[in-house]
């Protein structure tokens, strides 16, 4: 950690943590956040630049600084996660979760070095630490794509909160929980941040999935039908070596159907 707290400008102060920080000296921080004479400073922020924090030691820091500066504080403490080693969502969390009001993020965490990703750490504090007042974020997986876009950077299929992947389903069993309990694998509604569940049809599927497929399309197949499409859906997925289209399963029902498989049954 930098010994010493140097004011970047008139409201704000930085603290960069660089090593494991003693209690005396956050006592040394604290103090020196209560007393300062320069009254136009109004913000303490505390940077773990290198990423050498996790959650517990977070939560302790965070809670000792605040405690240490009482409640005669003259600065707002802040806490700006690094990002190096994946950990600055939960520590962001873990800081939110100490009492420090203000945190640093930003969407999709794409900042110089990695930070908190903003739509991560907005949904982890509605859903887990319940801040009630964080409203409205059915429209939060557009918006954040637009901000994305905007910066020339594509929203991985698989990135958390937002990525058009995160509430995709192949597993059978999976298909079969999600269906009869969402919550055993979306602890955050799909509908809650603009996004919708998807079932997809793979190698892993099985049976239900391929059923209630079909049954979105309004089609409904005997079992005996229903194994032999999800068969012939498993063999095409492993040959083709991705997931089927909505086109390919359709397809591959109707070629069922009509022709009894010929064209689409692989060796």
């Amino acid at each position: 950690m930098s010994r010493t707290i140097e004011l970047i400008d008139t409201t704000v102060g930085w603290i960069t943590q660089k090593k494991p920080v003693s209690a005396k000296i956050l006592s040394v921080i604290a103090k020196y956040a209560v007393v300062t004479p320069d009254t136009s400073s109004e913000r303490l922020i505390y940077r773990d630049d290198d990423s050498s924090l996790d959650p517990r030691r977070t939560y302790e820091t965070m809670k000792k600084l605040l405690e240490e500066m009482g409640e005669g504080k003259k600065h707002e403490l802040e806490f700006c996660a690094g990002n190096k080693y994946g950990m600055a969502t939960a520590n962001t969390l873990a800081a939110l979760k100490a009492g420090v009001c203000r945190v640093h993020t930003s969407v999709g965490g794409i900042v110089p070095g990695g930070g908190a990703a903003m739509e991560e750490v907005l949904m982890c504090a509605k859903y887990f630490l319940h801040a009630l007042r964080i409203t409205n974020t059915e429209n939060l997986a557009n918006d954040c794509g637009v901000i994305l876009a905007a910066a020339g950077v594509d929203v991985p299929p698989n990135k958390a909160i937002i990525g058009r992947d995160v509430f995709a389903h192949e597993s059978g069993v999976h298909v079969d929980g999600v269906i009869k309990n969402p919550m055993l694998y979306e602890v955050i509604a799909p509908c809650d941040v603009g996004l919708s569940r998807r079932l997809v049809v793979g190698k892993h599927s099985g049976r239900k999935t391929v059923r209630m497929k079909l049954s979105d399309w309004e089609i409904d197949v005997t079992d005996d039908i229903s194994e032999k499409l999800t068969e012939l859906a498993k063999r095409l997925a492993a040959c083709q070596l991705y997931a089927l289209s909505d086109k390919q399963l359709m397809d591959l029902y109707y070629d069922y159907m009509v022709e009894g498989g010929g064209r689409l049954c692989l060796n």
